[in-house]
Formats: structure tokens, C-alpha cells, sequence
């Protein structure tokens, strides 16, 4: 089986910033992905949430 995409973007950024704790980067991303889905999912997904 492979590995999941989401990990290997987790490790990568782990290597890459290797100064910032991994606690850290775990909920930048963990923001990212959230921020990502609602652009996906258009304004109305947003709307339905914050009404």
C-alpha cells in the first residue's frame, strides 16, 4: 500500500522547516486543508456554517 499524500506533504514540510515545532506545522496544515475544502466548496458551504 502506498503512502498518503497528506503525509508525505506533512514530512516534507517537516524537513523544511526544521526550527518550527512539529506541533506547529501539524495545525498550520491541519488550517490549510480546512481553508482549502471551503474554496473548494464555494461560498455557499461557507454560508451554510456561519448562518
Amino acid at each position: 500500500m502506498s503512502t498518503p499524500v497528506w503525509l508525505i506533504a506533512k514530512e516534507a514540510l517537516f524537513k523544511a522547516l526544521p526550527d518550527v515545532p512539529k506541533a506547529e506545522i501539524v495545525w498550520r496544515f491541519h488550517f490549510m486543508l480546512g481553508a482549502t475544502s471551503y474554496a473548494i466548496a464555494g461560498i455557499d458551504a461557507l454560508r451554510l456554517v456561519t448562518d
